[in-house]
């Protein structure tokens, strides 16, 4: 993967090609990264570091992590869980990405207009930050490619996450696969609850930053399937539950 930012050539040539509708949204210029994937997989999770000077030699890291777990591949079978927009970052792709924009460079034409709905928060975030410690750099720490292997040039929290992204994912649909469907969804979602409960109990590790991830996709994951079943039904929505089930489940590898 190229980074390039701002006074860089490559940088310069893509910014060209993205336009701001909100004024304010030109404020997170100096903070963004343009993204190239030159390789031949497809990037499927990254992670970015601004840093921020403290004047004490221990500068302050913002992490961002951008990950899309159902795009990895299952065993030799491309990912199929791909979402239109999503941050995945094809091979000969590129991405224009600061810390509320995520926007794909290679559609060949001019994009949209660049906002966001979470711009002024982050905007002021960020603007509170600099306020008390100069902007320094921006950083790529890692990035997972589709087959799982994951690339670390600074310490990043981004492969355990994703590892616990999918494993609570994966978890909650092979859960809804287990009870019986007796033509009563109040009925089955209780017992699905169950299944997930317990596969909770199981995959527990008692690593602090994987265990959030977890809980935080499970509950998710699992709200999102309750939902479905109440307003599409349990035939459809269990149809597509199988087919986003791994045969091969990913496991994320770090290699330096």
């Amino acid at each position: 993967m190229i980074t390039s930012v701002r006074g860089q050539s490559a940088f310069s040539a893509a910014a060209e090609n993205v336009s701001f509708l909100e004024e304010s949204d030109k404020y997170f210029f100096p903070f963004a990264v343009v993204l190239e994937n030159r390789g031949t997989s497809a990037i499927v999770a990254y992670s970015l570091q601004w840093i921020f000077d403290n004047g004490d030699g221990n500068p302050m890291v913002r992490e961002q992590q951008f990950t899309q777990p159902l795009a990895l591949n299952d065993g030799s079978v491309p990912g199929q869980g791909r979402l239109t927009g999503d941050i995945v970052i094809a091979p000969g792709h590129s991405r224009f990405v600061t810390p509320v924009h995520n926007l794909d460079l290679s559609a060949g034409t001019l994009l949209p207009p660049l906002t966001s709905p979470d711009s002024k928060d982050g905007m002021a975030d960020f603007v509170e930050i600099q306020r008390q410690k100069p902007f320094k750099e921006v950083r790529l720490a890692s990035y997972v490619f589709a087959d799982g292997t994951c690339s670390q040039a600074f310490a990043s929290t981004l492969c355990v996450t994703l590892q616990a992204q999918i494993d609570a994912v994966q978890d909650v649909l092979i859960s809804a696969t287990k009870p019986a469907y007796k033509g009563d969804n109040e009925e089955f979602i209780n017992s699905f609850s169950r299944e997930v409960d317990n596969s909770s109990k199981v995959a527990a590790r008692g690593d602090e930053e994987y265990d959030t991830t977890y809980a935080t996709f499970r509950d998710a994951s699992t709200g999102n399937l309750k939902r479905q079943i109440v307003s599409r039904g349990y035939d459809k929505t269990l149809s597509e539950v199988r087919q986003r089930i791994y045969q091969n489940r990913p496991a994320i590898t770090i290699t330096k």
